[in-house]
């Protein structure tokens, strides 16, 4: 019988009562509009191994099984307090420490998208769900940046769809964060910008907690452009060469 409910929820994106459906890292689209919440629950029940303690969440509000799904919503099987293996639930406060972040930090997360359910009232944010919207961030920007022109200041020279940066000529290749912190300095030419500036402007950075550790890194690992980057309270800048305040 189980199989039979199941072949019946066969995959269809391009059918038109498509409703997207996730549990953990399962992630799919089923033609169910129409079906309420308890029959498609119990329908994947097994397939999706959803768990007799996860709560029916509605494009981030908590529902109820009678619940009549529409085209185009998004159901998600979301464990109240955990599980291993199927990511957390995690409070305001408690995304915030974990990402290291500030609380403006966090409202700016908002702002771009940051995945929001809210469970009896109150905000909550699922691991899986956060780590995935991180993922897109990533890939969105370096999608944006893999036909920008090549940023020079002086002998420095960044190139973001190459993830590469040559310093007095020679190359020297870059992982997406360093390209991105790099590619930041040249385009200031000079001026100082701060850890703030950097992850107002680029989705890479803004989910970096420590810009300071990777401009360490880049010194220690690129000895040509390390007489090149200051650092004081003020932030961060590229020099062409020493000279006093």
């Amino acid at each position: 019988m189980i199989a039979t409910r199941i072949s019946s929820l066969k995959h269809s994106r391009d059918d038109d009562h498509g409703v997207r459906i996730i549990h953990g890292a399962c992630d799919g689209e089923f033609p169910v509009a129409g079906h309420s919440v308890a029959s498609v629950r119990a329908s994947l029940v097994d397939a999706l191994n959803i768990g007799a303690d996860c709560i029916a969440v509605i494009n981030g509000d908590e529902v109820e099984p009678t619940f009549v799904l529409s085209t185009g919503e998004t159901l998600e099987f979301v464990h109240q307090f955990g599980c291993k293996g199927l990511g957390d639930l995690f409070t305001p406060k408690e995304l915030i420490a974990r990402l290291k972040i500030t609380e403006p930090q966090y409202e700016e997360l908002k702002v771009l998208g940051l995945p929001t359910v809210r469970l009896a009232g109150e905000c909550r944010h699922h691991e899986f769900a956060v780590d995935r919207f991180f993922e897109s961030l990533k890939s969105e920007s370096l999608a944006a940046t893999n036909d920008v022109d090549e940023l020079v200041f002086g002998p420095i020279k960044v190139n973001r769809a190459d993830k590469e940066v040559t310093v007095h000529g020679k190359a020297y290749s870059l992982d997406v964060v360093q390209c991105e912190v790099v590619a930041y300095l040249v385009a200031r030419k000079g001026e100082w910008g701060t850890r703030l500036d950097m992850q107002s402007i680029s989705p890479v950075l803004r989910v970096e907690g420590r810009i300071d550790r990777i401009i360490r890194a880049l010194k220690k690992s690129i000895k040509p452009l390390a007489p090149h980057v200051e650092s004081s309270p003020k932030g961060y800048r590229l020099v062409l060469k020493k000279t006093p305040e």
